[in-house]
């Protein structure tokens, strides 16, 4: 289990407790104008906005935002980064997951082995190949690809009307 969803299960008094301490901490962090200061004020506020949203949510969409966060944050996986897959990868790799989900929802006996097989249609290096041998865990991946691939959409669409408004 990843350290994201164990967060989410140790009560209510840690999540005050961790608020008041990212609160504490972002002044003395956030002084700095760049560099690794900023970097790490700047994911104290995204972390606070993350706690305020998951405390508000579903623990299925709590999950779907940690894993997007944990995309971003832990894989380096950036918005920019993202908008390099603008011809459909996010959302292919998300199917994949999804795919992969549901074959083991339809057969709960699948042998774990068949799960490492990487997809025809899967669209990077067989390494990026991740998935779990928990359907939940691959329609949480699939969602946050998704959001990703949606997230290049409409980053396309703004630059295109910010293109428009100049001319």
């Amino acid at each position: 289990m990843n350290r994201q969803l164990e967060c989410r299960h140790l009560g209510p008094e840690t999540s005050v407790i961790l608020v008041d301490l990212l609160r504490q901490a972002q002044p003395y962090v956030g002084r700095a104008s760049s560099g690794p200061g900023q970097a790490l004020s700047t994911k104290i506020v995204d972390t606070l906005a993350l706690i305020g949203q998951a405390e508000q949510c579903s623990p299925a969409v709590a999950d779907v935002l940690a894993e997007r966060q944990r995309q971003i944050h832990v894989e380096g996986f950036s918005l920019e980064h993202d908008d390099e897959h603008h011809k459909g990868e996010l959302a292919i790799a998300a199917a994949c997951y999804a795919e992969e989900a549901f074959c083991q929802l339809q057969d709960p006996d699948r042998l774990p082995e068949i799960s490492q097989i990487v997809p025809s249609l899967w669209p990077w290096e067989p390494s990026w190949w991740k998935p779990s041998l928990d359907a939940r865990k691959n329609l949480v991946k699939a969602s946050a690809l998704t959001m990703a691939a949606i997230g290049v959409i409409d980053r396309a669409i703004e630059r295109e009307l910010l293109e428009l408004s100049h001319d």
